[in-house]
């Protein structure tokens, strides 16, 4: 009798706790656990865990000596019948994850080491594990934060590329239960280096005069005002402002976008990709040409909604090196920067250059330049129109950072293949690095029109501009 009053009582066949006076710890006894009032405990037994939350004003004894009196007794178990008051739900183990750039250097440089607050998380650390993947990981109880560096190992790891370590720890959760869980460290890779491996840098005085072009072996010493051209996109290597520059010099974030627009008779044909209206007022309406120029239009869109979203000046320190990155064209009013645009057929046609310093004025220039491009009978000589425009680059090269050249055109093409095309897509001594980004406007993309184009490209892709927003998206 007294066996069975330890462990519970029976009422209508059911093994309810036994409720008792006492302190408010939790005790474990053989085949039962005291949960005190007010308290939650997390039960593990017979393979089976439980966060029992007792919410009576005495203490109770859960018995779980047998499977029967915990879990798999349909008419006695505990969990089959959790009594009045108290409520059994199930238990958890917590996940601490992040998500960081592993960027090179050692601890203490870089936003290194990073830091984990426990009260973040609803939690109060207790102790932690080895990491998984060879980090470093610190633990301060009073500050109940974790420190953890990423191995030299991973700071290595490829553009873009993850990594992840795990780092196990013990805590106590905002219910007063000890809990066991896991940080879990995703590691993206930056790799600066390799991607300025590009980068080359020029005097305006004389803008075909490369001074260096990989960025790793840069003389620290550089000159005045020489100015970093990348065929990268800068903002993609760059993250919270970081930019490790050795070596003191002003530089300009731009990204200048010269497009050229096909006007030959082939973009005077019926464009496959949709309504897109008449642009310039020629009297023909969803032509290629009116979507090229569409495309174009909507893509000024969008450098005005990237502009306007940081048009803000910073300021970038890494030890005694410092580099400011500002807007457009070393701080003027043009909103979107460098936005030249050409008609291309037989040769090269200067359009213009969007200009504006509010949105409206930006897109009221573009506009109005879009629709000067009419149609005309010379066909498409791409040899000719690429040379003409090499003569043109080292002007527009020698003033900003990077450059991006968008050809538009149904591919149709007369006079042969250019002859100069590495000096667009090819960093180095004697080329631009401007890469050459070919769409093709027609609308069968498995054509000879569209293996031309793709062959134009400088990542050799089949760019289909098989509606408008394609061109935008590229970006």
């Amino acid at each position: 009798m007294l066996h069975r009053i330890l462990r519970g009582l029976t009422v209508a066949g059911l093994l309810l706790p036994l409720l008792i006076g006492g302190g408010a710890g939790a005790q474990t006894q053989v085949g039962m656990t005291e949960v005190g009032a007010g308290r939650t405990v997390e039960i593990v037994a017979h393979g089976v865990c439980r966060r029992v939350r007792n919410n009576n004003a005495l203490n109770a004894m859960v018995p779980h000596g047998t499977s029967a009196e915990w879990v798999t007794g349909s008419a006695s178990s505990f969990l089959s019948n959790v009594p009045p008051n108290m409520v059994a739900t199930g238990c958890v183990s917590p996940e601490i994850a992040i998500r960081e750039w592993s960027r090179p250097g050692p601890a203490g440089s870089n936003l290194q080491p990073f830091l984990v607050m426990g009260a973040d998380h609803g939690l109060t650390l207790t102790s932690i594990g080895a990491p998984t993947r060879g980090g470093t990981a610190a633990l301060s109880v009073p500050l109940n934060r974790i420190t953890y560096t990423p191995p030299s190992a991973f700071w290595g790891t490829g553009y873009l590329d993850e990594e992840e370590d795990t780092v196990p720890f013990e805590a106590i959760d905002a219910e007063g239960v000890p809990v066991t869980g896991t940080l879990r460290v995703r590691l993206v890779g930056f790799r600066e280096g390799v991607q300025f491996r590009a980068l080359r840098y020029y005097n305006p005085s004389s803008p075909l005069d490369i001074v260096g072009n990989k960025f790793e072996n840069l003389d620290p010493e550089t000159g005045t005002n020489n100015i970093l051209n990348s065929i990268y996109f800068f903002n993609e290597v760059t993250f919270e402002g970081q930019l490790f520059i050795h070596g003191i010099m002003n530089i300009s974030d731009n990204l200048g976008h010269v497009i050229l627009i096909d006007n030959s008779p082939a973009a005077n044909t019926t464009y496959s990709g949709g309504t897109v209206g008449n642009l310039n007022g020629d009297g023909l309406s969803n032509t290629i040409l009116d979507a090229q120029l569409r495309a174009a239009r909507d893509f000024v869109d969008l450098l005005i909604s990237e502009a306007e979203a940081r048009r803000t000046s910073s300021s970038v320190t890494e030890g005694v090196v410092s580099a400011s990155v500002f807007g457009v064209d070393n701080g003027t009013n043009n909103l979107v920067g460098l936005v030249r645009i050409y008609a291309v057929n037989s040769g090269l046609t200067y359009v213009g250059d969007v200009t504006g310093g509010t949105a409206a004025e930006v897109r009221s220039s573009a506009n109005a330049l879009l629709a000067g491009v009419q149609r005309t009978s010379n066909t498409l000589q791409i040899r000719n129109v690429l040379t003409a425009l090499g003569g043109e680059m080292p002007t527009i090269v020698s003033n900003q950072f990077s450059v991006a050249v968008h050809l538009l055109s149904p591919g149709v093409n007369a006079g042969g293949a250019p002859t100069n095309l590495p000096k667009f897509n090819d960093a180095g001594t004697g080329n631009f690095g401007t890469p050459l980004f070919a769409f093709y406007t027609g609308g069968n993309a498995a054509s000879a029109e569209a293996t031309f184009m793709t062959g134009l490209d400088r990542e050799g892709r089949t760019r289909h501009l098989s509606s408008t927003a394609v061109f935008g998206a590229f970006n």
